[in-house]
């Protein structure tokens, strides 16, 4: 009975602590918890009183008085370690005539929620009991009887499990003890062991002040014992029980008792009579009392914290305003009134304050943002400390947190100016020219050598950084040797691997991780020659060129995980998966460009253009960044198909592109900008920087920086720091940024500046569309004849938006080797393939159906449009600008492998007239 109650206690006041959602308050649901300790143990009606807070309970019962002169004295003690545990003591002492027993348990309880209103919760207790004989009582006690062993007490430990089970206004529990048996035989004997029990009870709870429950016992022995009984709240006054408890052998007690709380006592009375007519007769009965302490909960307060206070206090000036925001909680375990927040900023001896009234206050859990501004009409040291009730109207849980404190410096204005002497520059004539420089990733060698040529470095820098820069990609080298001028023992000394050995030291030196280089040693033919055969080449120049070009490290760049081809077929769309893979992919990797490549039908390559074009614009959706590199490539085929891949290639072949201009007739007098500075601030002026930048931002030109006072004046050429005069498609602006002892900063910005062309604009592209292979018409990559379709939208779009006049040249060109009659037919050919090929995708991005109208739409248009091969008479110049001197560097070098490889190509010349005066 005492170990019933000690872990029935412990589990419900657990469920008290973590199921709230089962009780209005504390003492409403105290009621459930007494059920149940009433349906698992009935015989001390007495004891059913539980609440949520640790508590101290005594009891005493009185048992048949007059017949055995049985004293039962007991003590009970819960203390709740969380909201799901807690921790019980149990102590108890029973005494009569010839016999004392006591009990001392130890438990523990742990409850959970499985969902919502439903809830486990499991104990165990350990306990130590004991017996002792009062051996003066006995009559003719004899120390050698055997059944005492020369004994008069006896302890030994035992264990006890629980496990009980709610859901809503309904409880099933399980108890069984006696897991481990205490032995209480004075003399070891088996038959002293205690019997293990198996409880199991229930309780329903139809209302809020009845409750009805019901156990069964059943010991090892077939012994069984029901329980059964009710418990009602009277008028919230009163505890009324009822109880019987029945066994086999037909005996049974019936009880009644009755409780009265008094603040955080509660005092309790039962009574318990046998049903058996001889036990009546006597008038034995039994008499429990109990008195019980909770220790009250500490009163709920509220507990306005500052959760965060931020000022934007970065750089700031007199004259501007701070801007500031808080954030306020209540953290406590009670809803607060109304309160007010003060937000103070002192400066030297001057305080101004901000007051904000919250009228509705903050329930427990709520919070509140406050947001306010303070001009800063003075410079210096502020204080800034934000009190939430700082009039002391709430009583809290802690005010330690209700304050909070910062600090900020408002730097004296800094002042700064900038004058121009000239905001316009006058030019008569003006031509823009944007120039295209080849990448040639091949690397030659001398006979029989593996050193790496100083003139590659730049090349192998520009694909180096190009490299780093695309983390999904590796570089794979590849060595070749010339069988006529290079030692015939190669083979053996590998001396192929040992060039690109070297080629790939060089580029490790540049930052590319070892492992984003290979050199491949297997699946290619070393010998293979890259500039024809040699038997067809009839002069002893062009056997020797091709000998150099055979000696070479050729640099291909591959994905570390291979890129997926998707094809599609019919009307087949890009899967919505497949598309964000790709974008991820080129997200990462800002060199990559996918090609969406067609076969169709050459009759009618429109259709398969639109098609394409449909795939395209599947694959960019709304997201623009995509627009500029996804192409199309379209070739010939019997059965349409389209093939959507990822090309690398771009990090190897895209041209290195300059752009700078040409001015005739600049005006005198604005050859020179004088630029005027001044420059004051409370605190010396620690830094400063005079620039020009262009509308976008961008630098233009750095003109003086340095330490200390800025000078008073700076001069500007009006050239950029390419050595180039500024455009007039273009506005430019001085800005002056000062930076004080203190670490604030200033930036004053200058008038606008722009370029006016009196008579003569002119805009010069050239381009390069393909670089071939030797003595073919196929480019040496798809990515370059990709490129084609980039051209001519874009051109298409020009034409669209400025109708002006323009010329469009498609010119082939070839490399010196081989007779003059036949590279001059190779480079007419490759022209007409290029030109042919801009003309399909022009004629469809302007909606146009044949060739007819494409040429009627160029007339229209202004457009001169001419086709033209060249041979070999034109190796490529490539042109710059350096302060104003046009200058011009032969990188087509015939007599080098990399310029003839660079010669054969196809260029497109683009020349725009964009203003023309005449006299």
């Amino acid at each position: 009975m005492l170990r019933s109650r000690f872990l029935l206690c412990a589990i419900i006041l657990v469920v008290i602590f973590c199921a709230e959602a089962f009780c209005g308050d504390a003492r409403g649901y105290s009621l459930a918890g007494g059920d149940f300790s009433v349906s698992f143990s009935p015989k001390n009606l007495a004891t059913s009183y539980f609440c949520r807070q640790p508590y101290l309970q005594l009891d005493y019962s009185r048992l048949f008085v007059g017949i055995m002169n049985y004293n039962v004295a007991g003590v009970d003690a819960v203390y709740p370690v969380s909201k799901n545990s807690a921790l019980a003591f149990l102590g108890t002492f029973s005494s009569s005539r010839i016999l004392r027993e006591y009990l001392l348990s130890l438990g523990i309880t742990f409850g959970t929620r499985i969902f919502d209103r439903f809830y486990t919760i499991f104990a165990g207790s350990a306990t130590y009991s004991g017996l002792i004989y009062d051996k003066g009582e006995f009559h003719n006690f004899d120390p050698n009887d055997p059944l005492f062993g020369g004994k008069s007490s006896v302890a030994d430990y035992g264990f006890d499990i629980a496990m009980l089970a709610l859901y809503r206004w309904f409880g099933f529990g399980v108890v069984v003890y006696n897991v481990k048996k205490p032995n209480l035989s004075l003399v070891g004997d088996e038959a002293g062991k205690l019997e293990r029990t198996y409880r199991a009870g229930f309780s329903v709870m139809p209302t809020r002040v009845l409750n009805l429950f019901f156990a069964m016992d059943r010991g090892e022995r077939f012994s069984v014992s029901f329980d059964a009984g009710c418990e009602y709240f009277f008028m919230n006054r009163l505890y009324l029980r009822a109880g019987a408890e029945a066994n086999k052998k037909g005996l049974v007690t019936v009880g009644a008792g009755c409780g009265i709380p008094v603040r955080t006592m509660r005092f309790d009375y039962a009574l318990l009579i046998p049903s058996q007519k001889e036990l009546l007769q006597t008038g034995t009965t039994s008499h429990h009392f109990s008195i019980s302490y909770t220790i009250p909960p500490k009163p709920a307060y509220p507990d306005l914290a500052v959760e965060s206070f931020a000022l934007n206090y970065h750089h700031l000036e007199q004259g501007e305003t701070l801007r500031y925001s808080a954030l306020i909680k209540n953290v406590g375990e009670n809803s607060s009134g109304a309160f007010d927040i003060t937000v103070n900023f002192k400066l030297d001896d001057s305080t101004i304050t901000r007051k904000f009234n919250l009228k509705d206050g903050l329930e427990f859990g709520e919070s509140r943002r406050i947001d306010g501004a303070l001009f800063l009409d003075k410079a210096g040291q502020y204080l800034a400390q934000l009190i939430v009730d700082s009039e002391n109207r709430i009583r809290e849980k802690s005010e330690v947190n209700n304050s909070v404190v910062d600090s900020f410096l408002v730097s004296p204005q800094i002042h700064g100016d900038l004058k121009l002497t000239h905001t316009t520059l006058n030019v008569e004539e003006l031509t823009y020219l944007v120039e295209e420089q080849p990448i040639i990733p091949i690397v030659f060698f001398n006979a029989g050598e593996d050193r790496v040529p100083e003139r590659y470095q730049q090349m192998l820098r520009i694909v180096a950084s190009r490299a780093i820069a695309n983390p999904s990609v590796k570089l794979v080298l590849l060595g070749y040797i010339d069988t006529l001028t290079d030692p015939q023992s190669w083979e053996t000394e590998r001396l192929h691997l040992k060039r690109a050995r070297a080629v790939k030291e060089l580029l490790l030196s540049m930052g590319i991780p070892s492992n984003r280089v290979e050199v491949k040693e297997s699946g290619y033919l070393p010998t293979s020659s890259r500039a024809g055969k040699r038997f067809e080449i009839l002069s002893k120049e062009d056997r020797a060129r091709v000998s150099d070009e055979n000696r070479r490290v050729e640099i291909k760049v591959e994905p570390i995980e291979p890129f997926q081809t998707i094809k599609l077929t019919g009307k087949q769309i890009i899967p919505p998966d497949k598309v964000r893979l790709l974008k991820r992919l080129m997200s990462e990797n800002p060199d990559l460009i996918l090609i969406v490549k067609g076969y169709g039908n050459e009759r009618n390559p429109y259709e398969t253009l639109a098609r394409l074009d449909s795939v395209r614009n599947v694959f960019i959706g709304a997201d623009s960044s995509f627009e500029s590199r996804v192409a199309l490539f379209l070739n010939y085929a019997e059965n349409e198909t389209i093939y959507i891949t990822i090309s690398p290639d771009a990090i190897i072949y895209h041209p290195v592109q300059t752009r700078f201009s040409e001015p005739v007739g600049i005006s005198k007098d604005a050859e020179i900008n004088e630029i005027s500075i001044s420059a004051f601030s409370g605190f010396p002026i620690d830094t400063y920087r005079v620039e020009i930048i262009d509308d976008k931002g961008e630098l233009v030109k750095n003109l003086v920086a340095g330490n200390g006072t800025p000078p008073k004046s700076v001069r500007w050429d009006w050239y950029d720091e390419s050595g180039n005069i500024v455009t007039p498609d273009r506005r430019y602006i001085c800005r002056l940024y000062l930076k004080d002892s203190r670490g604030f900063s200033k930036v004053v910005h200058s008038d606008t500046i722009s370029v006016q062309v009196l008579k003569r604009e002119i805009k010069r592209e050239h381009l390069i569309i393909v670089e071939f292979n030797f003595d073919e018409i196929l480019p040496l990559s798809d990515y370059l004849e990709s490129r084609v379709y980039f051209m001519a939208k874009d051109i298409v779009d020009r034409v669209r938006r400025n109708p002006l006049r323009r010329e469009i040249e498609i010119v082939g060109h070839t490399d010196v080797i081989g007779e003059d009659a036949r590279n001059k037919v190779l480079s007419e050919e490759r022209a007409l393939k290029e030109g042919n090929y801009i003309r399909i995708l022009m004629t469809y991005l302007n909606s146009l159906k044949s060739a007819d109208e494409f040429f009627r739409w160029l007339s229209q248009s202004q457009v001169k449009w001419d086709l033209r091969g060249l041979g070999s008479s034109e190796p490529f110049v490539v042109r710059s600008s350096r302060a104003g001197v046009i200058s011009e560097r032969l990188v087509g070098d015939d007599n080098l492998p990399e310029g003839r490889s660079i010669n054969r190509r196809v260029v497109l010349q683009l020349k725009e007239i964009i203003k023309d005066i005449k006299k």
